[in-house]
């Protein structure tokens, strides 16, 4: 058996060691929030290249998993950012403490998925942050129609990474499986 098979097997068994380990679970932002209250653009709803400022809230409309906690009617701080050209770097978006929590959500992505006289709604990705839980990727959205008013915000989690001891499996399983081939192929 040559030096580099054995060096395959062993870090093949040490992550296959690693997955049987209890290692901590990730814990994701789950559910939905959503927001309503007024904003300002930086012109008019069909030429705006920015939401400049909020009104009326915006407030909390409906939340659902880890939001859960947030009641309807919840005032929520909001930063104005510009969407065209879109942020080079990481805004937070919005943020609200409830019960002892923050939670948050950084706008890493912005896209103009429709605008005209009547109607912008814009979109894009992030980073959801609760207190308790791990930063968790999602998607969101902004709608603003008619007198640039009512701005609805939604957010959705997306694509959860397998726990820690899972990637380990993985790892483990193609180490050695990558090993004893190596082997099976010399004999």
């Amino acid at each position: 058996m040559k030096i580099s098979s054995l060096k395959s097997l062993s870090l093949g068994l040490v992550f296959l060691g690693m997955a049987a380990m209890p290692l901590k679970a990730a814990t994701y932002v789950t559910g939905e929030i959503a927001f309503t209250g007024g904003a300002t653009l930086n012109g008019s709803i069909s030429t705006a290249t920015a939401i400049s400022s909020y009104f009326g809230g915006p407030t909390v409309v409906a939340a659902s998993g880890s939001y859960s906690a947030i009641p309807n009617g919840t005032i929520v701080t909001f930063n104005p950012f510009t969407f065209n050209p879109a942020p080079i770097s990481t805004i937070q978006l919005w943020t609200v403490s409830v019960g002892g929590k923050t939670y948050s959500f950084d706008l890493n992505s912005v896209s103009i998925a429709f605008q005209n006289a009547n109607f912008l709604n814009l979109t894009g990705n992030g980073v959801a942050h609760v207190d308790g839980y791990d930063a968790t990727p999602g998607n969101w959205n902004i709608s603003l129609g008619g007198f640039q008013g009512v701005p609805v915000f939604t957010f959705g989690s997306i694509a959860v990474v397998p726990e820690p001891s899972t990637s380990a499996l993985i790892i483990g399983a193609g180490f050695a499986m990558l090993a004893f081939r190596r082997i099976r192929s010399r004999f």
